[in-house]
Protein backbone atom coordinates (compact mmCIF):
# COMPACT_ATOMS: atom_id res chain seq x y z
CA UNK A 1 0.00 0.00 0.00
CA UNK A 2 1.10 3.32 -1.22
CA UNK A 3 1.62 5.99 1.28
CA UNK A 4 -1.07 8.39 0.12
CA UNK A 5 -3.61 5.36 0.62
CA UNK A 6 -2.07 4.88 4.06
CA UNK A 7 -2.51 8.84 5.25
CA UNK A 8 -6.02 9.05 3.79
CA UNK A 9 -7.09 5.64 5.83
CA UNK A 10 -5.20 7.24 9.08
CA UNK A 11 -7.15 10.77 8.76
CA UNK A 12 -10.68 8.49 7.63
CA UNK A 13 -9.96 6.69 10.78
CA UNK A 14 -9.32 9.68 13.00
CA UNK A 15 -12.05 11.19 11.48
CA UNK A 16 -14.00 8.57 12.57
CA UNK A 17 -12.91 7.84 16.18
CA UNK A 18 -13.22 12.01 17.08
CA UNK A 19 -17.16 11.44 15.48
CA UNK A 20 -17.79 8.52 17.55
CA UNK A 21 -16.27 10.11 20.55
CA UNK A 22 -17.87 13.50 20.73
CA UNK A 23 -20.90 11.57 19.99
CA UNK A 24 -21.28 9.30 22.94
CA UNK A 25 -23.43 11.39 25.94
CA UNK A 26 -22.31 9.03 28.71
CA UNK A 27 -18.73 10.52 28.79
CA UNK A 28 -18.43 13.42 31.75
CA UNK A 29 -17.65 16.69 30.94
CA UNK A 30 -13.92 17.55 31.33
CA UNK A 31 -13.09 20.28 32.98
CA UNK A 32 -9.91 21.73 32.74
CA UNK A 33 -9.51 23.21 36.99
CA UNK A 34 -10.08 19.20 37.94
CA UNK A 35 -7.96 16.87 39.50
CA UNK A 36 -7.92 13.11 38.71
CA UNK A 37 -11.42 11.88 39.65
CA UNK A 38 -14.05 14.65 40.33
CA UNK A 39 -12.14 17.10 43.20
CA UNK A 40 -11.47 20.58 42.28
CA UNK A 41 -8.52 22.68 41.99
CA UNK A 42 -8.06 25.05 44.72
CA UNK A 43 -9.46 28.58 43.94
CA UNK A 44 -6.24 31.02 44.43
CA UNK A 45 -7.70 32.13 47.87
CA UNK A 46 -7.80 28.70 48.88
CA UNK A 47 -4.20 28.13 47.05
CA UNK A 48 -3.07 31.31 48.97
CA UNK A 49 -4.34 29.86 52.33
CA UNK A 50 -2.39 26.80 52.52
CA UNK A 51 0.73 28.86 51.43
CA UNK A 52 0.60 30.94 54.87
CA UNK A 53 -0.44 27.31 56.54
CA UNK A 54 2.76 26.11 55.50
CA UNK A 55 5.28 28.93 56.41
CA UNK A 56 3.63 28.63 59.56
CA UNK A 57 3.63 25.37 59.79
CA UNK A 58 7.50 24.64 58.84
CA UNK A 59 9.12 22.32 61.48
CA UNK A 60 11.77 24.22 64.22
CA UNK A 61 12.01 27.42 62.15
CA UNK A 62 14.03 25.05 59.07
CA UNK A 63 13.85 27.17 55.95
CA UNK A 64 11.12 26.21 53.18
CA UNK A 65 10.47 27.82 49.52
CA UNK A 66 6.98 27.57 47.92
CA UNK A 67 5.90 27.75 44.40
CA UNK A 68 2.73 27.49 42.22
CA UNK A 69 3.01 24.95 39.38
CA UNK A 70 0.53 25.40 36.95
CA UNK A 71 -0.40 21.42 35.48
CA UNK A 72 0.37 19.81 38.62
CA UNK A 73 -3.08 18.06 39.00
CA UNK A 74 -2.26 14.56 40.19
CA UNK A 75 0.96 12.68 42.16
CA UNK A 76 1.89 10.49 39.12
CA UNK A 77 2.34 13.40 36.73
CA UNK A 78 4.54 15.38 39.62
CA UNK A 79 6.93 12.32 39.63
CA UNK A 80 9.15 14.44 37.34
CA UNK A 81 8.80 17.83 39.42
CA UNK A 82 10.12 16.09 42.94
CA UNK A 83 13.00 13.93 40.48
CA UNK A 84 14.24 17.26 38.92
CA UNK A 85 14.20 19.61 42.16
CA UNK A 86 15.32 17.08 44.44
CA UNK A 87 18.82 17.33 42.85
CA UNK A 88 18.75 21.30 43.63
CA UNK A 89 21.36 22.13 45.71
CA UNK A 90 19.73 24.34 47.77
CA UNK A 91 16.94 21.87 48.62
CA UNK A 92 17.01 19.57 51.84
CA UNK A 93 17.17 15.87 49.99
CA UNK A 94 17.78 14.31 53.78
CA UNK A 95 14.05 15.94 54.83
CA UNK A 96 10.82 14.08 54.64
CA UNK A 97 9.91 13.52 51.56
CA UNK A 98 13.60 13.95 49.78
CA UNK A 99 13.07 18.05 50.48
CA UNK A 100 9.88 18.24 48.16
CA UNK A 101 6.19 18.14 49.14
CA UNK A 102 3.63 18.05 46.24
CA UNK A 103 0.28 19.72 47.15
CA UNK A 104 -1.76 18.59 43.98
CA UNK A 105 -4.87 19.84 45.57
CA UNK A 106 -3.39 23.65 45.93
CA UNK A 107 -1.14 23.38 42.64
CA UNK A 108 1.94 23.80 45.18
CA UNK A 109 5.54 22.50 45.40
CA UNK A 110 6.92 22.82 49.01
CA UNK A 111 10.49 22.87 48.84
CA UNK A 112 12.84 22.49 52.17
CA UNK A 113 16.02 24.26 52.37
CA UNK A 114 19.34 23.42 53.51
CA UNK A 115 20.13 25.49 56.22
CA UNK A 116 21.79 29.04 55.32
CA UNK A 117 21.06 28.18 51.73
CA UNK A 118 19.68 30.34 49.83
CA UNK A 119 16.64 29.69 47.00
CA UNK A 120 17.03 29.91 43.64
CA UNK A 121 13.82 30.75 41.65
CA UNK A 122 15.28 30.13 38.62
CA UNK A 123 16.96 27.00 39.02
CA UNK A 124 14.10 26.28 40.73
CA UNK A 125 11.31 27.45 37.76
CA UNK A 126 14.03 25.96 34.72
CA UNK A 127 13.93 22.20 37.27
CA UNK A 128 9.67 22.56 37.09
CA UNK A 129 9.84 23.25 33.26
CA UNK A 130 12.33 20.32 32.48
CA UNK A 131 9.14 17.90 33.97
CA UNK A 132 7.05 19.64 31.19
CA UNK A 133 4.95 22.30 34.04
CA UNK A 134 4.86 25.88 34.43
CA UNK A 135 6.58 27.58 37.11
CA UNK A 136 3.12 30.31 37.90
CA UNK A 137 4.36 31.96 41.55
CA UNK A 138 6.80 31.76 43.98
CA UNK A 139 6.57 32.80 47.43
CA UNK A 140 9.20 33.48 50.31
CA UNK A 141 9.46 34.20 53.94
CA UNK A 142 11.36 37.10 54.46
CA UNK A 143 12.14 39.16 57.67
CA UNK A 144 10.20 42.42 57.54
CA UNK A 145 12.90 44.10 59.42
CA UNK A 146 10.91 44.46 62.70
CA UNK A 147 11.40 40.70 64.18
CA UNK A 148 8.02 39.53 61.80
CA UNK A 149 8.78 36.71 59.34
CA UNK A 150 6.07 37.40 56.45
CA UNK A 151 5.38 36.06 52.97
CA UNK A 152 7.39 38.71 50.81
CA UNK A 153 6.39 40.08 47.19
CA UNK A 154 4.86 37.57 45.31
CA UNK A 155 7.06 36.75 42.51
CA UNK A 156 5.74 35.59 39.29
CA UNK A 157 8.49 33.27 37.40
CA UNK A 158 8.29 33.87 33.67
Amino acid sequence: MNSFYKNTLYTLSLVALITASSSCTNQPKLNPVTLHGDEPVASPKERYAMVEKYFAGRRAGKPIAVAQVDGLVCPSCAIGIRKNTEKLNFVDSDAPQKGVRLDVKNQLVVLSLKPGEKVNAEAFAGAVRLAGFKPVTFYELKNNGKGESVILSIKLIK
